[in-house]
């Protein structure tokens, strides 16, 4: 609270008529002299964060020499802190773009050198990553978002001053800050989990390398006798993984709420990189990931991906 609101009278009868102040004793804290935020604060020593209002309530009663009846002195709760969803990219997107433009309207950072920031940070995101590694995640953007703000408010204290006309005065920290090596550091591409190693004997007396009797079956699974059984092949030793499957599951983590990642009544799949416009085959009907409707729950429209449809 400022202090102009602190020692304004008008203010003070205003948030006594809010929350419902009997007027009889509004009249009787402004004749005991009580008429602002401010005196109201400094009658007795407590602390706000004590979470006990006895010793005020004790002062207003020794000032007006009289007990306080339910309808007087109301002690109001904290109001909820406000809370953005930033699940998924697009509701990310659109915070990012609020946020740009209300630091432009009050002057403090331009819209253009933030929207270069966020377009840095989801080519990030978006960018394939090196053989063996993860695609940069949304908690990772958002932890060098965090980063990056945390050292432009080190760096610009003291050195704020909005003037007209001129450039804006965080402009220059957001673009010198976004090579930062703390901020780079949080969209750093993670290595990916690999799985066990080579097993050192099988369980029927083959050994992990292929020479017995039977197939071996050592921790790492890859033994193969030469007996009647170790020349056979499996079904699934040919399989490919899907080189867009680390890609594929992070979207799936990522997925909005109102979304859906098979048809509801056919349960047929639906193809998740074709929602980002990500898909190979992209201007087909279908590919081998899935269908290619739109997956928001309500729309399901044929050939038109989530990120360009408005869901009619």
């Amino acid at each position: 609270m400022t202090s102009t609101l602190l020692e304004s009278e008008a203010e003070f009868l205003a948030r006594a008529r809010e929350i419902g102040m009997d007027d009889g004793f509004v009249k009787s804290l402004q004749a005991a002299g009580i008429k602002t935020f401010g005196k109201l604060a400094y009658i007795c020593a407590v602390s706000p964060q004590s979470g006990d209002d006895t010793p005020l309530i004790q002062a207003v009663q020794k000032l007006l020499s009289r007990d306080l009846t339910p309808g007087g002195l109301k002690i109001s709760k904290r109001h909820s802190d406000l809370e953005c969803d930033v699940r998924g990219e697009l509701r990310l997107r659109e915070a990012f773009t609020r946020r740009a433009l209300a630091f432009d309207q009050i002057g403090l950072m331009s819209f253009v050198a933030q929207e270069a920031w966020h377009t840095y940070l989801f080519d990030s995101v978006t960018r394939d990553p090196p053989p063996g590694h993860k695609f940069t995640s949304i908690a990772q953007a958002l932890n060098a978002d965090r980063e990056l703000w945390q050292i432009l408010a080190q760096e610009s204290r003291g050195s704020i001053k909005v003037i007209g006309g001129v450039k804006p005065p965080l402009d220059v920290f957001i673009e010198r800050l976004q090579t930062h090596t703390r901020v780079n550091v949080c969209l750093a591409n993670l290595p990916q989990a690999t799985g066990g190693g080579k097993g050192d004997k099988g369980d029927r007396g083959g050994k992990a390398d292929g020479k017995g009797d039977r197939e071996g079956k050592g921790r790492g699974g890859r033994g193969k006798g030469r007996g009647d059984k170790g020349g056979q092949k499996r079904k699934w030793d040919d399989a490919q993984v899907d080189p867009k499957r680390a890609e594929i599951l992070q979207l799936l983590k990522e997925m909005p709420k109102d979304c859906v990642s098979r048809m509801p009544k056919t349960r047929q799949f639906l193809c998740v990189l074709f929602q980002h416009g990500k898909c190979p085959d992209q201007s087909k009907a279908r590919c081998d990931r899935g269908l290619h409707n739109c997956w928001h729950k309500d729309c399901l429209k044929k050939g038109v991906p989530y990120c360009e449809c408005r869901h009619s």
